[in-house]
């Protein structure tokens, strides 16, 4: 018996298989620059002046990738209701800004905004310019944190980025509290997670980057910014505000884990929906039958 479930990560493993040898001929050791910085407050022109400063030093440490906080091109973590009339579409005049920078540098550039759509909605949204300016796509934040329920609209669509050295997935800050964002990337064959935050919990970065076996990038403001293995292990982090956290990964090394458990493998037995009823498998449940 297999489960709708487990027929789909099958099908996504066979694609993966099949990408194997080209994935290994492409570039796979990736410098990644996470930037622990500050926005000038309410100043979205003082704001992106830092931010090509920064852009300048990751370009200087010959960086692949730079990531950058939530909301950071709106200059403000906090701005309440200040949101909607600072919010830009994309393309804007801010990310016009990173777009040129990115194709200037030859750098992925991973940065926040406040987005307005064509039809005035509002999200907390991320947006990734490969190394020619191209913008790759957007991810809009899909758990709103509680005190901007009223301003943001919620994202329904978890993207994967195809990149140049692999495929990427998107999370933004709270949506961290939540296992099932990082595992649906998962999935479908993220490699790397990029999350600009405003600032989380260390010990969940390292449990999705863990379980999922993939690396987690994050970029805060006020706490750290850090890069994290698939065994959950701090690779390298910011020491402190206004410093930036630089290393490169190889996605060609094999993290092994035997002692992780494969949730895909165990799913329907893990339910244990016969206990209760003694001499009855899981597979026999009527419970069950909807994942035949």
């Amino acid at each position: 018996m297999h489960c709708g479930y487990r027929l789909v990560r099958y099908n996504a493993e066979i694609e993966a298989n099949l990408k194997t040898v080209t994935m290994i001929e492409m570039k796979r050791k990736v410098r990644i620059a996470c930037v622990q910085m500050d926005v000038v407050y309410g100043d979205i022109s003082g704001t992106i002046a830092k931010v090509t400063q920064w852009v300048e030093k990751a370009a200087e440490e010959h960086a692949d990738v730079a990531l950058f906080p939530e909301l950071v091109l709106s200059a403000g973590y906090a701005l309440g209701e200040r949101y909607k009339s600072v919010a830009e579409t994309i393309p804007g005049p801010s990310t016009e800004i990173i777009a040129k920078l990115a194709r200037e540098k030859k750098l992925n550039i991973i940065i926040g905004i406040a987005e307005k759509t064509k039809s005035g909605v509002l999200h907390d949204s991320a947006v990734f310019f490969d190394r020619r300016g191209q913008n790759l796509g957007i991810y809009r934040k899909s758990h709103t944190y509680p005190p901007t329920e009223s301003i943001f609209e919620r994202g329904n669509e978890l993207p994967i980025i195809h990149t140049d050295f692999g495929p990427v997935g998107l999370l933004i800050c709270y949506d961290l509290e939540f296992p099932e964002t990082a595992r649906i990337l998962a999935l479908q064959g993220a490699e790397i997670i990029l999350m600009p935050i405003w600032a989380g919990s260390e010990l969940l970065e390292k449990a999705r980057a863990y379980e999922n076996h993939l690396f987690l990038v994050t970029s805060s403001y006020d706490e750290h910014t850090e890069i994290i293995d698939p065994n959950g292990e701090v690779v390298v982090k910011s020491p402190q505000l206004g410093t930036p956290a630089i290393t490169t990964i190889d996605l060609n090394r094999r993290y092994v884990d035997p002692w992780l458990g494969d949730m895909r493998g165990r799913l329907v037995k893990e339910i244990r929906l016969h206990v209760g009823n003694p001499g009855q498998t899981p597979d026999c449940t009527p419970e069950l039958r909807q994942w035949k």
